[in-house]
């Protein structure tokens, strides 16, 4: 060549990036279950029959690594094992993206090579074990030593080299599932260790974060797709997924699933593929094969323990070689060198399919792995399509070119001549399989697809035309073609029935879901389905001979299918001599033209109930609603031997409804309860439901006796002989009636009737009466002794009939019906008990009284007349003349001489009467008040009678707030406030003393037990009394100011009270018997978060043991806070509550303030307590020398007492002056406070610090974090700290110091060296790592360096070792780390050429090519 055209030239062409080729593989194969997907399928191509999947949460050693940048990825992973080892193609297939070299291998699932770059998804450094390598990938060159980008991974022989003893942590997470990483691995086993977030934020193949339960939910989505991935493979029977728990020597199983066959060929089945595809090309038969086999799924879930099994039919098979798509195959080999093979598969779940797992009869398409395809069957379908190389989607499509176009032709053959034969054969199959014809239809394909499904639908359903698919019942089961098939009439709303019907005459029926025919209307068009039509059925069973022996409900659907299609005008002609009318007796008249010897009659209910002894006239009531209206419409209509009834056709059945005999009798007996009468009870309320509803005249049946009497007797109906209809009387009355002897008419077999009227006597007073004295003039008798034989019941019963006022209004009742009744001994009078003691008189004997308006019942005696009502009283005041007793006489006669001798009830009842009519009474008799003054008759709470004078007010508030629920005051119903009024005239006392005072807080502390709010409420009420009385009661009579103020309310309640002896009271004890008692309301919550609290519930509490609000943020801890204000110094000082709180108290209080507030932030907390501090320290100061100050010191003992500003610290994290203030590890105290300083320093606290104070700083933030690194705000605190620390030239070898490191973390300034030879770290050859730790004889030492804001000298001073003097001393042992004879250079690449490949083959042929020139012309 030209030497000067070579200076023209430069080099340049396209190149493939390994990183950003892995990003695209990772976008086109989406996240979820896709890598474990691959991960199965490469097993299964590599012959293995189990896999097992793993999450290894064990964190693994880093001592001994590859690399110190590897120790990262010790941590959790998935692990992948498999019972399959690598062959060398298969290592040079994993090293090739795109490259496999599976692809010249037909029958293996992976065509791509590309699918196992999935697992980058998960990790960025994956690695597996097989045989005797270890295979390490790592596309960045970030992590492994030496790696380069043309092979940016490692292999290590680890059975023939020191692998294992140079760097066993590095080989450690291997030895699982049978691998000890000794002898050579018969398997394979993959590890990918699970990004974390740090790492995801720097790599450049995916951000995208795994944790472990991201891997958990991944073994769940597996599991419920793991039938999906196991069904088409032709090696692997068995998916194990285990958890590797931290403490645990072996992993746990969570998920099993696995395929099981009862046959011993499962495998041999399986591999079928790999059979048929060694075959003779010649063969011109398709190779078919089936087999059944059980998917069984267990899940071990903590103590939960699920398994299910279902069980699939599967049909696979090869085309011919000399087939269409055989043929098809053979030139796409030659002459696109495209390796195709005409193989498909369908497989039905065949099991019970309960609701959440029928996702398994929705059909997915399949490259041997399921695709993201819904197909729209009910089985999977699987077949060598041609797919994208993500396995996303399948070619197909009209507007495709050349290579797309081939393709898209490929897999509409597979679909037509593969696919298609292969269900036909699962159809047969299945009919023996499946025990439900509803399984076996639903597995059909229905509705509507999308392409290109809706091709192998039509296909299917060309194909089984001529195919026995179809079940008939015919001859106890035969299975027809659809060309032969005869399908039922779905019009028909009994179809199935009528198909039943039909199969026993012998026509070749069948009955298939709807879908499935409207399938058959839409792609096979070549001749019409057959259906059954009401003639053809009609004809047929003219010509039959054995209808006879069809059961009823078979009759039955004849009968209404062959009338389905008549007008009224031919029913009489098409239906002639069919016997189909059914009778009530069960048997079948013929149809024909009208006939008076074979006329039926077809009826209502009733009618069919009253004629059921003619059964052999009437058409059968118990056939179907819809036929029997029907046959109404026939009768009505059609010129047809069915006619309907009226009422002449009914009398014409009474001699064969009636014993012979009864026509014309006036009387005969009738008992229907013996059961052997004729007609039935039942029978004569349908005949008079029957008659009223059609309304026949009476004199239409006048010959038969149709009138029921209750005595047990039928009469005839006739005027001359009247019956009493009682139906609208009580059964008491009927009950009397009877006794007396009238004959009644039995009114529950009829309903009322107008023509009734003339035979019947209504039941009114007056028909009563009449009835009753024409009985006792008819047995000569004494209306007195004709009423002996009646009950008291039955006797109110009469009264209250004949005192109904409506028989008074109008004429009903006659002044000599009214006489005729005051002669009755029916009227109840009182005889001094209770409601049931009563007895019985008329009023026409003796003078009778109505008793005085509200008086007890009980003490009427026998001349007052009882009355049930007021309008009974107005009735026998008005029209009987019986007169009212006046109430004063009453009283004087019947209870103020009795009133000992009354319940209690009765007798305040009583009392409450007469003090409400006291008025009115004294008028009377002016001696009745003076009785009443002297009268023990009050009743208090606990049931004991007082005079009114024994009784105070409650209506005086004050007295009642105090003394409320005592026994003071009237109780019940005696609190009234008239009737309060009247005891106040008799006596009725007012009043407040000392004694009242401590009685109101003992029932308070009663109440502690039974009601807290009841308590609390009743000890405001006498807080409040206090705070305005109890200077009256003062020993201290120093309160003047308050005293002028509380006495203006004071003397509203004091004016009118009378003056009280027990002013001579012992005050002192008053006072300290009222501090003892619980009576004292106060808070239960507190008012603020961090406000010390007792944890207690009462809402009371002893005055000893309470203090004001005022005081709460100094004594709330151990003392209970008055929930109220005490304005009043008098009520303050005698209770206690003006003296200072005790040393204890305050101590207890600071106690609990420190406790939770070592940092106040808020800052309403933070000014509150700034406030009461200074007032706390001011009561301790004045306790300085005490007794109590030493108790004081004892409580506060290494507990957080000391406010700072911001919050609480101990003794030894306070100082009293410093210019330090590193918060939380040692404060000032405020300026503010400096006053107390002789408190503080009573107590302990230091007024400088020394050297020890800096280290334990310095150790207290060592303890703080751990092995956490320090933030910058904390990073500056420790070398402030370090600084001060040194100046003092700190020489305490017993004190451990604590220094920050260069990762900020603190440690022993033992263990730490600073770095006085820098130039060690240029020369990378002797030293790995970086400057935060660099290793030397990495066999023997790494060093951690200091912090670099510590200098070198105060490093030394604080005790920092020398890297100098370390280097010095260490022996000089070899550092060499070469990989030599152990690894060797192993990565993943792909070839320009096969990524070249892959983009074409992306991109389908066509004028697609020059839309992306255009497009690219555009950017």
């Amino acid at each position: 060549m030209d030497p000067g055209g070579a200076m023209l030239l430069e080099d340049f062409g396209q190149r493939v990036d390994l990183t950003r080729r892995i990003r695209e593989v990772l976008a086109n194969y989406p996240e979820g279950t896709t890598a474990l997907r691959e991960l199965i399928q490469n097993a299964d191509d590599a012959g293995a029959s189990r896999v097992r999947l793993c999450l290894d949460r064990r964190a693994h050693g880093a001592r001994s690594l590859l690399a110190p940048a590897l120790a990262q990825w010790q941590g959790p992973a998935l692990l992948a094992h498999n019972d399959a080892a690598f062959t060398d193609d298969d290592f040079a297939s994993i090293s090739r993206i795109g490259g496999s070299k599976k692809a010249s291998q037909a029958w293996k699932t992976g065509r791509f090579g590309i699918g196992f770059n999935s697992v980058y998804h998960l990790t960025d450094l994956p690695s597996f074990v097989s045989g005797k390598y270890v295979v390490m990938f790592d596309p960045q060159g970030a992590y492994l030593p030496n790696v380069s980008a043309a092979n940016p991974g490692k292999r290590i022989d680890y059975v023939s080299s020191t692998a294992l003893t140079l760097y066993g942590d590095q080989l450690s997470p291997y030895r699982a599932f049978g691998c000890d990483m000794k002898a050579p691995f018969q398997g394979t086993l993959f590890r990918f260790p699970l990004r974390n977030a740090e790492q995801a934020s720097s790599s450049r193949l995916s951000r995208q974060v795994y944790t472990e339960d991201d891997i958990l939910s991944l073994f769940a989505q597996l599991y419920e797709e793991a039938v999906y991935n196991l069904l088409f493979l032709k090696n692997v029977l068995a998916l194990e997924m285990y958890v590797w728990e931290p403490d645990m020597g072996e992993p746990k199983i969570v998920y099993s699933c696995a395929l099981q066959s009862q046959d011993d060929k499962l495998s041999w089945h399986r591999q079928a593929l790999i059979r048929f595809s060694g075959t003779s090309a010649e063969s011109v038969e398709q190779k078919i094969d089936s087999f059944s086999m059980d998917f069984v799924s267990e899940a071990f879930l903590g103590n939960k323990f699920e398994k299910k099994s279902h069980t699939y039919f599967i049909v696979q098979g090869m085309a011919s070689a000399l087939s269409k798509i055989g043929i098809f195959a053979t030139g796409a080999a030659k002459e696109y060198d495209l390796h195709l093979l005409p193989w498909a598969s369908v497989a039905a779940c065949i099991s019970k399919v309960e609701p959440e797992d029928i996702n398994l009869r929705q059909g997915h398409a399949f490259c041997f792995l399921p695709l993201p395809v819904r197909t729209g069957l009910s089985v999977h379908v699987n077949g060598y399509f041609e797919v994208s190389s993500n396995r996303r989607d399948i070619w197909y499509g009209a507007d495709m070119d050349r290579g797309g176009k081939l393709r898209s032709d490929w897999n509409r053959l597979l679909l037509e001549d593969a696919v298609a034969p292969l269900f036909r054969e699962l159809l047969l199959a299945l009919r023996t399989l499946t025990d439900s014809t509803i399984l076996y239809y639903s597995l059909w394909p229905t509705g509507l697809f999308e392409e290109p499904w809706s091709i192998l639908v039509e296909q299917i359903y060309k194909v089984i035309y001529t195919s026995p698919v179809l079940h008939s019942e015919i001859k106890g089961g035969t299975w027809v073609s659809p060309a032969e098939a005869l399908l039922h009439d779905e019009g028909f709303s009994r179809s199935n029935d009528l198909s039943e019907a039909l199969v026993l005459l012998g026509m070749p029926v069948v009955r298939v879901p709807s879908a499935i025919v409207d399938v058959f209307s839409k792609f096979y068009m070549k001749s019409t389905v057959k259906r059954v039509a009401p003639a053809a059925v009609r004809h047929f069973l003219q010509d039959f001979v054995k209808l006879g022996t069809l059961g009823k409900s078979h009759k039955l659907i004849l009968l209404e299918y062959c009338l389905s299609d008549l007008d009224s005008a031919d029913i009489g002609k098409c239906m002639n001599g069919l016997p189909l009318i059914p009778l009530a007796n069960k048997q079948y008249g013929i149809f024909s033209e009208i006939s008076q010897e074979s006329t039926y009659y077809v009826c209502d209910k009733t009618e069919y109930d009253l004629l059921s002894a003619v059964g052999d006239r009437i058409i059968d009531r118990s056939i179907p609603p819809v036929l029997l209206d029907k046959l109404y419409q026939i009768a009505n209509n059609s010129q047809v031997n069915i006619s309907p009834i009226d009422g002449l056709i009914f009398l014409q059945f009474f001699p064969r409804l009636f014993p012979p005999g009864w026509k014309c009798k006036s009387r005969v007996p009738w008992d229907p309860s013996s059961g052997v009468s004729s007609p039935t009870a039942d029978w004569f309320k349908l005949f008079w439901h029957y008659i009223g509803k059609h309304s026949y005249d009476l004199d239409l049946f006048s010959d038969w006796p149709i009138l029921p009497c209750t005595s047990g007797h039928l009469y005839r109906a006739s005027t001359a002989s009247k019956l009493i209809e009682t139906e609208s009387l009580s059964s008491l009355m009927k009950e009397l009636l009877a006794k007396l002897g009238c004959k009644i008419l039995d009114t529950k077999y009829l309903r009322v009737y107008q023509q009734l009227s003339h035979y019947v006597y209504d039941g009114d007073a007056t028909g009563v009466l009449n009835s009753i004295f024409g009985i006792a003039s008819l047995e000569g008798v004494d209306v007195h002794a004709l009423f002996q034989r009646i009950k008291p019941g039955e006797k109110i019963e009469l009264y209250q009939f004949l005192l109904d006022p409506k028989w008074y209004i109008g004429v009903c009742l006659s002044d000599m019906n009214i006489k005729l009744c005051k002669k009755l001994p029916i009227f109840r009078v009182f005889d001094g008990g209770s409601h049931s003691s009563y007895g019985f008189s008329d009023l026409s004997s003796s003078k009778k009284y109505l008793p005085p308006l509200g008086v007890p019942e009980h003490l009427l005696k026998s001349d007052f007349v009882f009355c049930i009502s007021p309008s009974n009283e107005d009735i026998i005041m008005r029209y009987y003349g019986v007169e009212r007793m006046p109430k004063s006489v009453f009283y004087q006669r019947y209870v103020l001489n009795k009133l000992d001798e009354l319940q209690a009830e009765v007798r305040d009842s009583v009392i409450l009467a007469i003090l409400q009519d006291l008025p009115q009474l004294s008028l009377e008799d002016p001696r009745f008040k003076e009785g009443l003054k002297v009268l023990r008759f009050v009743p208090t709470i606990n049931g004991t009678l007082k005079s009114p004078q024994s009784l105070y007010d409650p209506r005086v508030e004050e007295l009642y707030a105090l003394l409320q629920e005592s026994d003071c005051f009237p109780n019940g119903l005696f609190q009234n406030p008239d009737v309060l009024d009247m005891l106040l005239c008799l006596g009725l006392r007012t009043s407040v003393s000392t004694d009242t005072i401590i009685e109101s807080a003992r029932q308070i502390d009663s109440f502690v037990r039974k009601d807290q709010e009841k308590a609390h409420s009743r000890g405001k009420l006498l807080l409040s009394y206090l705070e305005i009385h109890a200077h009256k009661w003062s020993v201290n009579k120093a309160f003047d100011a308050r005293k002028k103020v509380n006495n203006m309310f004071a003397k509203v309640t004091t004016a009118l009270r009378p003056r009280d002896t027990s002013w001579e009271f012992d005050l002192e004890k008053f006072w300290s018997d009222l501090r003892m008692i619980c009576w004292c309301p106060v808070l239960v919550t507190a008012p603020s978060p961090a406000l010390p609290w007792p944890s207690v519930s009462s809402m009371i509490a002893p005055p000893k043991q309470v203090r004001l609000q005022e005081d709460m943020w100094i004594v709330s801890a151990s003392s209970r806070i008055l929930d109220g204000e005490c304005t009043s110094s008098a009520l303050s000082y005698s209770l206690g509550w003006s003296s200072p709180p005790s040393g204890s108290v305050i101590a207890a209080q600071l106690l609990e303030l420190g406790k939770n507030n070592e940092i106040v932030t808020d800052q309403v907390l933070r000014q509150e307590l700034a406030l009461v501090m200074p007032k706390i320290y001011s009561l301790l100061t004045n306790l300085i020398g005490s007794d109590e100050m030493d108790i004081v010191k004892v409580v506060l003992e290494g507990c957080r007492w000391i406010w700072v500003g911001d919050g609480f610290a101990k003794v030894d994290e306070v100082v009293l002056s410093g210019h330090l203030h590193l918060a939380p590890y040692i404060r000032v105290i405020p300026i503010d406070l400096a006053v107390f300083k002789d408190l503080f320093l009573d107590l302990g606290i230091k007024e400088h610090l020394d050297p020890v104070d800096y280290a334990s700083i310095l150790t207290r933030m060592a303890m703080r974090k751990a092995m956490a690194s320090l933030e910058a705000e904390e990073l500056r605190t420790a070398v402030l700290v370090v600084q001060h620390l040194a100046e003092f030239r700190f020489q305490d070898q017993q004190t451990q110091i604590y220094l920050p490191d260069s990762s900020a973390r603190l440690c022993l300034s033992s263990e730490l060296v600073f770095n006085d030879a820098p130039w060690l770290l240029d020369s990378g050859h002797d030293i790995i790592g970086d400057a935060s730790s660099i290793a030397f004889s990495p066999q023997k030492y790494v060093h951690n360096f200091v912090h670099g804001n510590i200098s070198n000298d105060v490093a030394e001073r604080l005790g920092v070792r020398s890297l100098r003097r370390l280097l010095l001393a260490e022996s000089s042992d070899s550092m060499n780390l070469s990989l030599s004879g152990v690894a060797e250079a192993f990565g993943q690449h792909e070839d320009l050429t096969t990524r070249l490949k892959h983009i074409v083959e992306m991109y389908a042929d066509g004028p697609g090519i020059l839309f992306e020139l255009v497009q690219n012309a555009e950017d």
